[in-house]
C-alpha cells in the first residue's frame, strides 16, 4: 500500500508589484496670440468684411491651466465681458459700418501670470451700387481744351477705373485720371472721342460699372 507523506500541496506567493505614471501639468503659456476674423480678407494692417455679413472673432493659444480671455470693443473702454471669461470666441450678426475699428483681445493666465495682448484694424465694405458718369456741364466742340467726367459713386472705398467702347481704358497724354482714378480729363477733344465712357467701382468681394455715356461733339 503506498502511503502518501508529503502532505497537501504548499502554495507559493508572489507579490505584485505596482508601478504607477505621475504625469505633472506645469503652468505653462499662454503663446502669443493673434485675432482671426471669419469671413474676412487681409488688406495691409486690417482685415475686411462685407456689410450684413456674421463675422466670428477668435483666438487660439496654448495655455495651462485654460487661458483666460478678454475682449474690448473699438473705441470703448469697458470690455466686452464684465470679467475675465473662458471665451475664445465671439460673433457680431449682419455687421455694419457701426463695428469698424480696433479690437483687442488680453489673454492671460492667472498660474504663471503671463499675458499677451493682440489687436486687429477692422474694416467693414459697404455692398456697392451702381456708380454714374457725370458729363461736362458744357458744350462739347471739337478741339476744347478741356473736357472732364466724372465717376459719381458714394462708395469712398471703393476701387475706380474706366472703359472706353468697352476695353479698359488705358491713360495716356491725350486721356488723363486723377489719382483716385475718378475723373477723367480729355485733352483737345477729337471727333472721335465721343466714347462711350463707362466707370467701375470695385472691391475684393464684387465690382458694378456704369451706364455708358456718349458724348455730342460739334
Amino acid at each position: 500500500m503506498f502511503i502518501d507523506c508529503l502532505g497537501p500541496p504548499k502554495r507559493t506567493v508572489t507579490d505584485a508589484i505596482i508601478t504607477a505614471t505621475i504625469v505633472l501639468f506645469l503652468p505653462d503659456g499662454p503663446d502669443p496670440v493673434r485675432i482671426k476674423v471669419e469671413p474676412g480678407v487681409p488688406n495691409g494692417e486690417a482685415v475686411e468684411v462685407i456689410e450684413g455679413s456674421n463675422v466670428t472673432f477668435s483666438v487660439e493659444t496654448q495655455s495651462h491651466p485654460p487661458a483666460a480671455y478678454l475682449w474690448v470693443f473699438p473705441n470703448d473702454s469697458k470690455p466686452i465681458t464684465s470679467s475675465f471669461l473662458t471665451a475664445s470666441t465671439f460673433t457680431i450678426y449682419a455687421v455694419s459700418r457701426e463695428h469698424e475699428g480696433t479690437y483687442s483681445c488680453l489673454v492671460s493666465n492667472s498660474a504663471t501670470q503671463l499675458s499677451h495682448l493682440a489687436t486687429l484694424n477692422f474694416h467693414v465694405l459697404e455692398r456697392l451700387t451702381k456708380p454714374c458718369v457725370m458729363p461736362p456741364n458744357q458744350t462739347l466742340v471739337e478741339n476744347a481744351s478741356l473736357v472732364a467726367l466724372t465717376c459719381q459713386t458714394a462708395h469712398e472705398r471703393a476701387a475706380a477705373q474706366w472703359f472706353l467702347r468697352g476695353q479698359l481704358l488705358l491713360p495716356s497724354k491725350h486721356l488723363v485720371l486723377s489719382a483716385d482714378n475718378r475723373t477723367l480729363a480729355i485733352h483737345g477733344l477729337q471727333r472721335n472721342d465721343t466714347g462711350p465712357y463707362e466707370c467701375e467701382v470695385w472691391n475684393w468681394s464684387s465690382r458694378v460699372r456704369s451706364d455708358p455715356l456718349k458724348l455730342n461733339i460739334s
